[in-house]
């Protein structure tokens, strides 16, 4: 098979979910399969030593803005390197395309009303939101090879698609083999000084996406604070000191200022050791599809608050301890009993370590090989018309 592999921001250096997601599974595939062919289109970035090239895996470089590129140069390539099958893995896709197209839908929290018409979405994010929902409607009535990330978020697009069977296939997501117990003090120690980390600090990544909810998770550490004034430091990756300040007044917790550490972007190889000296991560989000930082911090021995909300509990399982997201009050118990009840945070770190044995990206990647197969062989047809839900 000729197999190309949409992963247009695979090499910039701020990675996030989806950009992982595609290079985890291609590193994966590059051990797994030696025979069929793979072309890897993606934009050049700051980041080009992230994924080689193989004997049989080749990277085809382009550029143009994500729009064009995928509507108009996309096609073009899939067309003149002879395409069997192509993957697109963030979420859209080409709208006319003759050959097999398997599209990983991470979400559909753009198609959900609530989401749409927030008013905390930058300019960038509503244009985001409105071509995914215009091309994903078009793309559902079209094509029938598609994945996911979790069974919640399968359950979410059935209820947007009318039809007998589900045409979703449900691959986990994994966790790399870079977030592990780090015993290496040194390293440890260098990590620490380089983003000039304290002692003891509860560890968040900041987002200014609404459904991460960083309002309230701010809020709600900063009430904490205030309730047994506490000095607990706490690191804020990829988010503004000015937002910040912005949350905590509005809880009259300006005192508490110098304690909210903004460390900026975090590359990912430090992140393991980031999450081996945390107390606590609290990754409270209000709506995913699936949350890695979960499973990575817990592979990292770090004790983890999450939302009792979305996929958080299909992914967490019994290994976290979780929370209404919605209410403060319940996000400020949670890190009260984390930090402070220390047989309680024990029992979820060592239940961590046990619930990330499920999630691997080689298995990801095995699965998803085989769902290539499928579609190639024609037991999946490609395209069913499908009736979109009003």
């Amino acid at each position: 098979m000729r197999i190309g592999i949409e992963a247009q921001r695979v090499f910039r250096r701020h990675k996030h979910g989806m950009d992982i997601y595609v290079l985890e599974l291609i590193r994966q595939l590059q051990f797994l399969d030696t025979v069929n062919e793979y072309f890897i289109f993606s934009k050049p970035d700051d980041d080009m030593a992230c994924l080689k090239e193989t004997s049989n895996f080749e990277i085809v470089l382009s550029s143009g803005h994500y729009p064009i590129w995928e509507q108009l140069i996309l096609p073009s390539l899939a067309r003149e390197y002879k395409l069997d099958l192509l993957h697109c893995t963030s979420n859209t896709a080409p709208i006319n395309l003759k050959i097999p197209v398997v599209i990983t839908l991470h979400d559909i929290i753009y198609l959900e009303k609530s989401m749409l018409f927030n008013f905390d979405f930058s300019s960038y994010q509503y244009f985001g939101n409105w071509y995914r929902k215009i091309i994903v409607k078009l793309l559902l009535r079209s094509y029938r090879s598609w994945i996911t990330v979790s069974h919640t978020e399968r359950g979410v697009i059935e209820k947007h698609v009318k039809t007998k069977k589900s045409p979703v296939e449900v691959i986990y997501n994994g966790v790399s083999p870079i977030f592990r117990i780090i015993d290496d003090a040194f390293y440890l120690l260098a990590v620490r000084l380089k983003h000039k980390l304290p002692e003891e600090y509860i560890f968040i990544m900041g987002n200014t996406d609404p459904k991460k909810n960083s309002k309230r998770t701010i809020g709600a550490i900063a009430k904490y604070k205030l309730q047994n004034n506490s000095n607990i430091k706490i690191i804020i990756a990829d988010f503004a000191k000015s937002k910040v300040l912005e949350i905590i007044k509005n809880h009259n917790a300006e005192k508490f200022i110098d304690d909210f550490i903004t460390v900026g972007y975090i590359p990912n190889a430090d992140v393991p050791a980031v999450l081996n000296m945390a107390k606590l991560f609290i990754f409270t989000s209000v709506r995913e599809s699936f949350g890695i930082p979960i499973i990575e911090a817990m592979a990292c021995g770090c004790p983890v608050l999450t939302s009792d909300t979305s996929c958080m509990p299909e992914v967490a399982g019994n290994a976290a301890l979780k929370v209404d997201p919605y209410y403060i009050d319940d996000i400020v118990e949670g890190i009260d009993k984390l930090l402070n009840e220390s047989e309680l945070a024990e029992k979820y770190v060592l239940r961590g370590l046990e619930r990330v044995k499920q999630f691997t990206w080689k298995v990801s990647a095995k699965k998803t090989l085989l769902y290539y197969n499928r579609v190639i062989e024609g037991k999946l047809p490609f395209k069913k018309r499908l009736k979109i839900l009003t």
